[in-house]
């Protein structure tokens, strides 16, 4: 297996060894990043595809071709490829390079794939996504499998916690198994140990449509889960991805609903008291629903408040505002007056024909949430999304407004429901534009788990 390359520990190369200098780690993380690559054109050639079959005149050819954009499959360029991103970062990490240095070997793994890894004109949308959404899942479940491991540890728990972590980030465990870290004991690194750790997960039922007929006609069961990695509320932060925040939906009509991450890059306490907090996120967004497909890249400042009217009851008050390096949502066509879908002017051959439209954008929204003795009792969001698709010229606008209930019961459940309006607007270059409205309703048994002590 050529993720099985590199041969050296998180651990370890946060403290290197003295024999073993900082330009011995990147070249093991360079021929790591390789063998992901080949790993990766090998799984390419079982499947039989044709952009597998590599040659000299390939690379050449895509040398002299220059990027375009490219339209393969939805999930393949909005998640397929922020996840092969996120093993080349990790190939960084797991040999002790820093998030930064690690985010240039992912946008390196990333060009090389485009040009030498299948025979296809390589795609700058591709090398976009891999790069950020790589970064942003790489640092994600670089840390999320840091929670799970103990080094400290003996036994057959320290096996079943390295192979449980495995799942979250392949590379770096690979890396401990050949290294043989996975069995020696050693202490977790402290940078790599947060302040607290907020884990929430759900289960229910939830019905949607664009009436009332339609969301009674059928329910359709979903699981959620959530993450709260250190606090992003308060703290002067330089520390990449030292507090982030990651949301996981299944079901719900698809089998990945939405996937979404927000990684404090920069963060300052505006007051003394740490009640106002400004922070700048990286973000990465996937979101599979009957409303729309959109996925993006991007990046946010935040503003956040919190305030306690009464004893054991705060209110937080958040605002955003962002850009959208590159954005993508499903591509619709012009409606006639009766509804129809028109194929009339502006839209060129080309367009009708795209399951979606990328291009870059800008993100927007504000929250105020309700916590009584730090129980989220309730909340409303509002999120949007504007994106101009390059080449067709379309412009979509993508809003959502959601109010959440949630009531306490025994021990660490709650039963919640929420109330969601999806509605997106796109504007057309002849003037034309189509509006689509959808509801959506949820009911749900909750299960939440707070560590304020740090996590060993």
């Amino acid at each position: 297996m050529c993720l099985l390359l590199p041969a050296s520990s998180v651990a370890q190369a946060l403290q290197p060894r003295p024999d073993e200098s900082e330009a011995h780690h990147v070249r093991r993380a360079l021929l790591a990043t390789a063998g992901i690559s080949f790993f990766y054109h090998l799984g390419n050639r079982v499947r039989g595809e044709q952009t597998a079959k590599l040659s000299l005149s390939s690379w050449g050819a895509n040398i002299k071709s220059g990027f375009e954009w490219d339209h393969d499959p939805f999930g393949v360029n909005q998640f397929g490829h922020p996840y092969q991103g996120s093993n080349y970062f990790n190939a960084g990490r797991a040999n002790g390079m820093t998030f930064w240095k690690s985010s240039v070997l992912t946008a390196f793994g990333a060009a090389s794939w485009e040009l030498f890894g299948e025979t296809n004109k390589p795609s700058m949308n591709d090398l976009i996504n891999t790069t950020l959404g790589g970064i942003a899942l790489g640092e994600m479940f670089h840390r999320t499998a840091w929670l799970v491991r103990d080094p400290s540890a003996t036994g057959r728990t320290r096996w079943l916690r390295e192979i449980a972590a495995t799942v979250l980030d392949p590379v770096t465990s690979a890396t401990r198994f050949v290294s043989r870290d996975a069995s020696r004991v050693s202490e977790k690194s402290e940078s790599l140990i947060p302040p607290s750790v907020g884990i929430t997960g759900s289960a229910g039922v939830l019905w949607q449509g664009s009436n009332v007929q339609q969301i009674a006609s059928h329910g359709l069961t979903f699981v959620d889960i959530d993450l709260l990695y250190g606090d992003l509320r308060s703290g002067r932060s330089r520390t990449p991805y030292d507090a982030f925040v990651v949301h996981f939906r299944a079901g719900g009509g698809r089998a990945l609903s939405e996937a979404r991450v927000r990684g404090r890059l920069l963060g300052e306490a505006l007051s003394s008291k740490h009640d106002h907090q400004l922070t700048i996120a990286q973000t990465y967004d996937y979101v599979s629903s009957a409303a729309y497909l959109f996925g993006a890249q991007g990046f946010e400042v935040a503003s956040v408040s919190r305030v306690s009217p009464l004893p054991g009851v705060d209110l937080v008050l958040g605002a955003w505002g962002g850009v959208l390096a590159l954005g993508a949502v499903d591509a619709v066509r012009p409606e006639t007056r009766e509804g129809q879908s028109a194929g009339g002017t502006g839209v060129t051959a080309e367009a009708k024909h795209k399951e979606y439209d990328i291009g870059p954008g800008s993100s927007f929204g504000g929250t105020a949430r309700l916590f009584v003795r730090a129980h989220p009792l309730a909340g409303v969001t509002y999120q949007g999304y504007q994106i101009v698709a390059v080449g067709p010229g379309r412009n979509h606008v993508l809003q959502r407004v959601q109010i959440d209930l949630r009531l306490p019961l025994p021990g660490r459940l709650d039963l919640g429901t929420a109330a969601e309006f999806f509605y997106r607007k796109t504007y057309f270059p002849d003037g034309g534009a189509r509006r689509e409205r959808l509801w959506q309703f949820r009911l749900y048994l909750g299960w939440s788990l707070t560590t304020r002590a740090p996590v060993q």
